[in-house]
């Protein structure tokens, strides 16, 4: 609603204003019993799947470039491909709009995506890729023994060997934040 980077037709104020009206409607709906009516509407197959498609949808965000570690960037022939190179090599993707194009390519704005288009070898290079993809590692194998703590410990891990300064990670993270 509020659009990229604010720049949509709704302001800030009055997005936030109907994030709070849909609340008081949810609380409404939920204290009278129909939140409990229109549930029970909904097919069993979309109950199963809507989880496991948002759950999808996040993973995709934590992955891609412009909040995650960069291992899914932005394709202009696929929409998305490999990444993990670092901020040398990419290329950023703008949105092409008339006063960018009329103006020579000042007017444009960029939103965070990338290509890694500039050099072949240095895909998969980036740092903060890599300890991202331990994190996962991490958590993945905690959670194969079932232990409650997977994500503490893989978050914690990676918090510990990102605080070091002066090092190729903490140099990467500290850019990408």
């Amino acid at each position: 609603m509020v659009g990229f980077y604010g720049f949509g037709k709704v302001g800030f104020k009055a997005a936030t204003t109907a994030v709070l009206i849909e609340g008081f409607i949810f609380l409404v709906l939920a204290l009278t019993g129909v939140r409990f009516v229109v549930a029970k509407l909904i097919p069993e197959p979309v109950k199963l799947a809507t989880p496991a498609a948002i759950g999808a949808f996040l993973a995709h965000l934590g992955l891609q470039t412009a909040e995650g570690i960069g291992l899914v960037v932005g394709d202009t022939a696929t929409a998305v491909t490999l990444g993990g190179c670092p901020s040398e090599d990419r290329t950023e993707l703008v949105a092409l709009t008339d006063a960018c194009f009329d103006n020579g390519g000042f007017d444009c704005i960029g939103g965070g995506i990338y290509t890694c288009d500039n050099t072949a070898n240095s895909i998969m290079t980036d740092p903060k890729t890599w300890v991202g993809i331990l994190g996962m590692i991490i958590i993945a194998v905690l959670l194969a023994y079932k232990k409650n703590y997977a994500f503490v410990v893989g978050i914690g891990f990676i918090s510990i060997i990102s605080w070091f300064r002066n090092t190729d990670v903490s140099k990467s993270v500290c850019t990408f934040l």
